[in-house]
């Protein structure tokens, strides 16, 4: 059975990404060669869809965009490993955000009872 594919509309609603970000995401090497049809229409992968989602969410976090050049066609352990080093980040601040928030709590609840 064929691997299902999507058209570049379908893949700006289910990212969120504009079509010049497509554009140039392709033309820098963030996201892999892209399939075409018969006709010349860019047909992306489950895949393109997913990379594109997971470059969304880490841009949110300050990641350099050039740090995703090359990393789609990386093999899969490359790929784990570089999404795991982000995820230890994150993992890592969440932690440090719960160690302010509790703090703040204590402060401000010393504070209202003054």
């Amino acid at each position: 059975m064929p691997e299902k594919t999507f058209s570049t509309k379908q893949v700006i609603q289910l990212t969120g990404l504009s079509k010049d970000t497509l554009r140039f995401y392709e033309k820098i090497g963030v996201i892999d060669h892209i399939n075409r049809d018969k006709n010349g229409y860019r047909q992306y992968s489950q895949d393109d869809i997913d990379w594109l989602i997971i470059v969304n969410m880490m841009k949110k976090i300050k990641v350099p965009i050039k740090e995703f050049i090359g990393q789609q066609a990386s093999p899969m352990i490359e790929r784990v490993n570089f999404l795991r080093k982000y995820q230890n980040g994150i993992k890592s601040q969440i932690s440090e955000l719960q160690e302010i928030d509790t703090f703040l709590d204590n402060k401000i609840n010393y504070l209202s009872n003054l």
